[in-house]
């Protein structure tokens, strides 16, 4: 079932969809080992990739490690079937790099 409705800051083509379903047979995601990195400190952590995702997220713990600052903010996470998570998060700034430090982000 598919529904569709425009966003009030949307253009007349850019709608919102979401589909539910009762089951998925298979789910394949997108997961990689790598380093976050703030200035000289660095943590392997496994990430999953998601294309469609609007933001990272990292969890407290990994960001207490990584001694990170950041300016508080409410978060509200949407997910599958128009659920909608609230969280008091901080917004930083780190690096992602893989493993052979070729790639950095």
């Amino acid at each position: 079932m598919q529904q569709s409705k425009p966003t009030s800051e949307s253009s007349p083509r850019e709608v919102e969809r979401s589909h539910s379903t009762q089951q998925a047979a298979h789910v394949s995601l997108m997961v990689l080992s790598a380093y976050i990195v703030n200035e000289n400190v660095k943590l392997k952590v496994n990430v999953m990739l998601d294309p469609c995702s609007t933001g990272s997220y990292i969890t407290e713990n990994a960001a207490e490690e990584l001694r990170l600052q950041g300016h508080t903010q409410t978060l509200t996470i949407s997910g599958t079937g128009g659920t909608e998570t609230v969280k008091q998060s901080r917004r930083v700034k780190l690096s992602v790099r893989n493993l052979d430090g070729g790639f950095s982000a």
